[in-house]
């Protein structure tokens, strides 16, 4: 990432994608977020080994990469007022292609929440639920750029 976010931050991120992955996207398999950050946590140099190769220590057949390139969840100019807003460029790589063909979709992926309407106060809102409700909403945006996407039907 171009931030360094934290252990706990990147295996939370990750667990809301993977779950949305799952939930959307049919016969997938997601590697434990923990076990990636870990990897990455031991491992000083992971960044340079090429990603076909990243992907094939997990066993995995494509790895997705996100960097986040902003994440806020204040309103611009507001000390009070909450508006969550992520962007972050997003890359597939196919493990089974050699590592200069190995990108197979780049695009970036940007939520803002809530998606419509004014920002929420923050006297009346609870600051860990607005930023899950921010990483839920990138993570469904991510997984729509697939498409073989699945709509959640309401019973």
């Amino acid at each position: 990432p171009l931030f360094p976010y934290t252990t706990l931050f990147r295996s939370q991120l990750a667990g809301i994608i993977g779950k949305e992955l799952k939930d959307r996207l049919d016969n997938i398999t997601v590697v434990a977020p923990g076990r990636i950050v870990k990897y990455q946590d031991n491992d000083v140099s992971w960044q340079a080994i090429q990603r076909p190769a990243l992907a094939k220590k997990f066993g995995a057949d494509y790895l997705l990469q996100v960097a986040i390139l902003s994440y806020t969840l204040r309103e611009s100019g507001s000390q009070t007022l909450y508006r969550g807003n992520m962007l972050a460029e997003v890359v597939l790589f196919d493990s089974s292609l050699p590592a200069d063909k190995a990108r197979v979709w780049r695009g970036d992926v940007e939520a803002t929440y809530p998606p419509q309407g004014h920002p929420v106060g923050r006297i009346n809102d609870n600051l860990g639920q607005f930023r899950v409700n921010t990483e839920r909403l990138f993570a469904e945006n991510l997984v729509k750029r697939f498409r073989s996407y699945k709509v959640k039907v309401k019973k």
